[in-house]
C-alpha cells in the first residue's frame, strides 16, 4: 500500500513510514498536519482502532484536523458482509476481514479521548462512516 500511494502521489511534502500494526513509531512528534485514515480501519479491530486514535494526538500540529474511516457493521450493508464471512473468522480474521465496528462505538471512543466531532458522514459510503475530527491538544 506504502509503494502504491508513493507511485500515485509521489514524494512532495509528503513522508511514508510503515508502522508495526500497534504504535505509530517512526512518525515524529508535532509533525502531521493532516491525519487522514481511509480504508484500513475498516479491516481493523475496535481495540486496535481505539489504540491508534490514543497515539495521534501527540503527532499532531497546527489545526489538528482527522479523517477517520471505518466500517459500521450495524447499516444495512455492514451486516450483510458480517453475515457473508463471520464463519471464516472464527478464532482469528482473514486477511481482508470486515471489521465488527460501529459509529457508536466510534463517537464514544472519539469523546473519551478528547476529539472534537466536525461531521459524521454516513451518506457518502453507506456500509461505513467517516468522521472528521479535530484531535485533542497534547504535548
Amino acid at each position: 500500500m506504502l509503494k502504491a500511494a508513493h507511485d500515485r502521489l509521489g514524494e512532495d511534502g509528503i513522508s511514508y513510514v510503515k508502522v508495526d500494526g500497534i504504535r505509530l513509531t517512526g512518525v515524529r512528534a508535532k509533525s502531521i498536519d493532516v491525519c487522514f485514515c481511509f480504508a484500513t480501519m475498516v479491516h481493523m479491530e475496535p481495540r486496535d482502532i481505539f489504540n491508534y486514535l490514543t497515539q495521534v494526538p501527540k503527532l499532531m500540529r497546527g489545526r489538528r484536523v482527522c479523517v477517520f474511516h471505518h466500517g459500521n457493521t450495524l447499516s444495512d450493508l455492514g451486516w450483510k458482509r458480517f453475515l457473508g464471512e463471520w464463519d471464516r473468522n472464527l478464532m482469528g480474521r482473514s486477511g481482508g476481514s470486515f471489521s465488527v465496528m460501529t459509529n457508536d462505538l466510534m463517537a464514544r471512543f472519539l469523546d473519551h479521548l478528547g476529539y472534537e466531532a466536525l461531521s459524521k458522514d454516513t451518506d457518502s459510503i453507506p456500509r461505513d462512516c467517516v468522521w472528521t475530527v479535530k484531535a485533542p491538544l497534547r504535548s
